[in-house]
């Protein structure tokens, strides 16, 4: 497969040496070779947004049961900020805590995070503005890349196991509830808390968030209540 990377990588030149080419012009390059890579996942590019914002690509499963295995952010070939410290801070913070995989990418660098922890980084090539070519990594990183790409493609939805995976979720969900996301959302219609706030109603979607703010306070508390009640059968062998 260190093949098929090597041509996208001449591909993505191409459209580079165009001297007109967007961050847009090397979604499709993007799309063909992450769909060689995983046979049975269509890469869907400009999918409807999801609650925490409108990521670029979405991974999704083929044939009857369509379900999403991750989602890609793309930036233009050179943006700085792929490990998301500077301008990009806030839009990959809600993307890493909210989306169990995903991947960024300025189409020759990615990132790939997974369950909010960061996972592995790889260059697939460098773009210098006057060389005939571009330089290529070494077949060993390419077969790494197309092994992050595997396993990136085959991560189940995994169950929620521990009070503390689930105080991860809801403190997401709190933080989006809290600042809602404008300006980003594709294909999503309004909440009905966007609905209430576009009527004067904002009140209602505050006290929303300091539901969800407040549930999260108690799970630490439940959770320590849980472990000291008893099983039923241990009750009634009690009694």
């Amino acid at each position: 497969m260190t093949g098929r990377v090597k041509e996208y990588v001449a591909a993505i030149a191409r459209e580079l040496k165009s001297g007109v080419a967007t961050e847009h012009s090397y979604r499709p390059c993007l799309k063909a070779l992450l769909e060689a890579l995983l046979p049975g996942i269509d890469a869907i590019n400009e999918p409807a947004g999801v609650a925490c914002g409108a990521p670029d690509m979405m991974l999704r499963t083929r044939g009857a049961v369509k379900r999403p295995v991750g989602y890609v952010e793309t930036k233009d070939i050179g943006d700085g900020d792929l490990d998301g410290i500077g301008a990009n801070r806030e839009q990959f913070g809600r993307y890493r805590a909210n989306l169990r995989n995903v991947i960024f990418t300025d189409y020759l660098d990615f990132r790939f995070w997974e369950d909010g922890e960061f996972v592995a980084s790889v260059r697939l090539a460098t773009l210098a503005e006057r060389a005939a070519s571009p330089f290529i990594a070494p077949d060993a990183e390419l077969e790494r890349f197309v092994e992050l790409v595997r396993h990136f493609g085959n991560v189940a939805p995994r169950k929620i196991t521990s009070s503390a995976r689930l105080a991860k979720l809801m403190a997401g969900k709190a933080r989006l509830l809290a600042h809602p996301v404008s300006g980003e959302r594709r294909g999503v219609p309004p909440s009905c808390g966007d609905r209430r706030k576009a009527r004067g109603g904002a009140s209602a979607e505050g006290s929303e968030g300091a539901r969800h703010v407040r549930a999260l306070r108690e799970l630490p508390r439940l959770g320590r209540q849980s472990d000291r009640i008893p099983a039923l059968g241990e009750r009634r062998r009690s009694t």
